[in-house]
């Protein structure tokens, strides 16, 4: 992939294209000194766009003027770099992408992929307050996380509580099974019945061989016949028992059914849980960077904190991502 060529002292380049379009700067040549000496860089350059290129970063200074163009100013970690060109004005500390179009209008393409969310603005271009208003829009921040966390834990004990008064109930075994085991039940206990009183009558008498055979032969036929007798009766209770065991495997499957959303909504609400927790360690090198954050609407999250709970996780990302590379490594090294 090829690498953007950049042309130093970009202020003044970005400035002259300005007053080239016949627009007014005004103070666009201060504030892009501003956001770069805030970032830490001693210089502002400009791109030339250059096929395969892309240029990732966050912005630190946006304006559109009158004419449509727009003026961005995006640090990429490395570098600040300008851009005035037909391109989106997305608010500062958006993440961005910046790719050349060689087009007979625009020449660059700017996309936001984050805006800052929770009704949180940023600035580079105005040092934070030296004085805060307690409490601080991170301490905002953190209690909205804590209070999720303590929503979440309300959540998992209510599930507890349910899955503990669920009676647990075991699988049937299948409806085929349970027949083949009642007719092999209903076999046995026909040729366990034992001797009719005239049966018992007949073996007392009997004197011969053949005549054992006899009697047997015939209290083989009755037993069969019996049998015979008992599988009737039998095959007409199965629709009844049929019901019985559709309706026991019903309940069986809403036992099943409870568990797996307990489960489902224990998994969920540990996920939010420690998302979290690690969102609220970001906070800290976050709140270190004395980033120049405003908080505009932040109450609306406070109201719903859980409802608001992946933009506040996304803002909080993204204002992680303009920490300086070195409290970042001091948040990961605590």
């Amino acid at each position: 992939m090829a690498n953007p060529k950049f042309q130093s002292n970009g202020v003044d380049a970005v400035i002259d294209d300005i007053v080239k379009h016949q627009e007014g700067p005004e103070d666009a040549r201060e504030r892009l000194w501003q956001v770069a000496w805030a970032r830490g860089y001693q210089d502002v350059f400009a791109a030339t766009p250059i096929p395969d290129t892309k240029i990732d970063g966050h912005v630190i200074y946006s304006r559109e003027f009158p004419s449509g163009r727009g003026l961005v100013c995006v640090d990429t970690g490395e570098q600040a770099v300008a851009f005035y060109d037909w391109i989106d004005v997305p608010p500062p500390a958006s993440r961005v992408r910046v790719t050349p179009l060689f087009g007979q209008r625009a020449q660059w393409s700017l996309k936001a992929s984050a805006i800052v969310g929770c009704g949180l603005s940023v600035r580079f271009d105005v040092s934070a307050p030296a004085m805060r208003v307690a409490p601080s829009w991170v301490d905002r921040l953190r209690a909205c996380l804590q209070s999720v966390r303590e929503g979440e834990q309300a959540v998992r004990n209510r599930i507890q509580q349910e899955r503990n008064a669920l009676k647990f109930i075991t699988e049937p075994p299948a409806f085929r099974s349970e027949m083949e085991e009642a007719d092999k039940a209903l076999r046995e206990r026909v040729l366990q019945s034992g001797y009719t009183e005239e049966e018992k009558q007949q073996v007392a008498k009997i004197k011969t061989q053949e005549a054992m055979q006899a009697f047997v032969a015939a209290r083989n036929k009755r037993l069969v016949d019996l049998y015979r007798v008992e599988v009737v009766k039998f095959r007409e209770q199965i629709p009844e028992l049929r019901a019985a065991w559709d309706k026991r495997y019903e309940e069986y499957v809403a036992f099943r059914q409870a568990i797996n959303h307990f489960n489902e909504v224990d998994e969920r609400s540990r996920s939010i849980t420690e998302t979290s927790v690690r969102s609220s360690a970001l906070l800290d090198p976050i709140e270190s960077a004395c980033l120049n954050v405003s908080a505009d609407a932040l109450e609306e999250v406070e109201a719903n904190a859980r409802a608001r709970f992946g933009e506040l996780v996304a803002t909080i990302d993204l204002l992680y991502e303009l920490v300086p590379k070195r409290l970042q490594k001091v948040a990961s090294a605590s």
